[in-house]
């Protein structure tokens, strides 16, 4: 035995009898002395060595890691497999679980049925007999009667036993016309009532005003006069209105005229119902209850004038913009026809004349059709931010404009 082996056994004898503590403090001691000995050898290494060596401990930890990594999903996808396998049994024996539902359904109804087809056929079959001439003879012969008093017997008792239809429907349907005719008829005289009740009313004409005047003078006026329409013609209206403008004022001066119902105000809704002027319903939805109409007296006719308060000037406009052609006729439903020798030189349009234009009148928007060959001139723009004004020429609208700012 060489001298190497001897001292390797002496020193496994010796680690085998040394005790627990012992053990703890050679170990401690031995990791002390090999961390001394890297430290050692470390700092003696060149660089060149450190770096090979520091690189071959860092290709030893990413194949650590690159084999932990590759762990991590080998262990993942045996889980998602592992899933798979379980949802897709757990599937399986719940289809099976159904399909064995299914059929032990299917079982228990064919059970069924075979149980209820053979008590049908235990069951007695009875069947009321067939009538006919021979059995009729019979029944003659058993009871001494002829075969037609038989006949007319059997007959009677069916006749006896048929259901009589029930009439009532028919009587039912017949009072429930009557009754609906007869509510219609009270139905239609109610509203003939109720109509000819409205004649006679101040409230005849939608949106009439009932407490506070419709009419409202926005400026101060020359003279004033009030036409009652109650119970007059469109045309007896009209007539009245052109009567009215025909006095003989001085040129410059306004003339104001007032609507009254029954001793109520119009507003400018029934107003311009009465009189069946056709302004655009947007244009009359949009305007306040108040409005003023009269008439400027200028030094060769007498030109009308509407002024209205609006919700919105520039909607209101915007209607007026598209309705401006149909303004003269307006006017000529109030104040009447042009003229005949005047009408022979009118044109195309509504107006008879050329087509409106813009015209900035005192700083303010206007648009006017006037010239030789217009027969009914016509003017609209805007008095301020929610007052819209209606005439026919510079002047009024001039005379009109002065006095709305001097009353203000």
């Amino acid at each position: 035995m060489s001298e190497q082996d001897l001292a390797t056994r002496r020193e496994e004898a010796r680690r085998a009898m040394e005790g627990d503590e012992r053990l703890a403090a050679r170990l401690k001691r031995d990791q002390i002395i090999g961390n001394r000995r890297i430290e050692a050898q470390r700092a003696m290494e060149s660089p060149t060595h450190r770096a090979r060596r520091e690189a071959r401990e860092r290709a030893v930890r990413e194949s650590a890691g690159l084999v932990e990594a590759q762990t991590a999903v080998e262990r993942a996808t045996r889980e998602q497999a592992n899933k798979l396998v379980t949802e897709a049994k757990a599937k399986a024996e719940r289809l099976a679980n159904q399909q064995q539902a299914a059929e032990r359904a299917r079982v228990n109804a064919s059970r069924q049925a075979t149980t209820e087809i053979s008590q049908l056929k235990n069951m007695p079959t009875h069947l009321s007999s067939i009538r006919t001439l021979k059995t009729d003879m019979g029944e003659a012969v058993k009871q001494g009667k002829s075969l037609a008093g038989i006949v007319i017997q059997k007959g009677q008792s069916i006749i006896n036993q048929t259901v009589v239809p029930d009439r009532r429907p028919t009587h039912n349907l017949l009072s429930l016309i009557l009754i609906l005719f007869f509510l219609g008829a009270i139905a239609g005289g109610g509203t003939l009532l109720y109509r000819q009740w409205q004649i006679n009313s101040p409230a005849t004409l939608p949106g009439t005003a009932t407490s506070t005047p419709a009419s409202a003078s926005f400026f101060s006026t020359d003279h004033q006069a009030d036409i009652n329409t109650t119970s007059k013609t469109v045309d007896v209206l009209r007539s009245e209105i052109r009567q009215a403008s025909a006095g003989a004022l001085t040129a410059g001066a306004i003339d104001e005229l007032t609507f009254s119902k029954n001793g109520v105000a119009l507003n400018f809704r029934a107003w311009q119902t009465l009189l069946e002027l056709h302004f655009p319903d947007n244009l009359i939805k949009n305007a306040e209850s108040v409005f003023m109409f009269g008439f400027y007296h200028g030094k060769t006719r007498q030109e009308p004038f509407i002024i209205l308060k609006v919700k919105s000037a520039e909607r209101t406009y915007s209607e007026l913009l598209a309705w401006e052609d149909k303004l003269p006729t307006v006017w000529n439903a109030l104040i009447g026809k042009p003229p005949v020798s005047l009408a022979t030189t009118t044109l195309a349009s509504p107006s008879g004349g050329s087509s409106f234009h813009d015209q900035l009148i005192q700083n303010l928007n206007t648009r006017l059709i006037e010239g030789a060959g217009v027969t009914q001139p016509a003017l609209y723009g805007l008095l301020d931010a929610n007052t819209i004004i209606l005439t026919q020429t510079r002047a009024a609208f001039l005379e009109i404009l002065t006095r709305f700012r001097t009353g203000r």
